[in-house]
C-alpha cells in the first residue's frame, strides 16, 4: 500500500553484471542523516564530482525526513538481499 502523497516510485542504483545484487547502495541511503556524508556518498558514483552539489545532498537528506521513507527503503534493501538478479540482457520488447 502506498501513502496518499506518493504516486510513483523510482529507485536508481548502480548496477553490474555480477552474479548477485549488491545492496550496499540501497542499504546506505536510509542511514544518511548528514548532508556532508550524503555528498561524499553520492560523489562515489560519478566521475565528475563537481556535478553532485551540496544542495543536491541536502535535498536528499531532507527527502528522507518524510514519514516512512527510511523504513520503506530499509524494507526494499532487505527484499533485494534475497532476490535474484534479472537475466542479462533483459528481455525487453523493442
Amino acid at each position: 500500500m502506498m501513502p496518499d502523497d506518493l504516486f510513483g516510485f523510482m529507485l536508481r542504483a548502480p548496477a553490474s553484471l555480477a552474479s548477485r545484487i549488491d545492496t550496499g547502495f540501497v542499504r546506505a541511503i536510509p542511514e544518511l542523516d548528514d548532508p556532508g556524508a550524503a555528498l561524499d556518498f553520492l560523489r562515489r558514483f560519478v566521475s565528475r564530482k563537481v556535478l553532485v552539489t551540496p544542495s543536491m545532498a541536502e535535498a536528499m537528506v531532507e527527502g528522507l525526513v518524510a514519514q516512512n521513507r527510511r523504513t520503506s527503503l530499509r524494507q526494499i534493501a532487505q527484499a533485494l538481499e534475497g532476490g535474484e538478479p534479472p537475466p542479462f540482457p533483459p528481455e525487453l520488447p523493442f
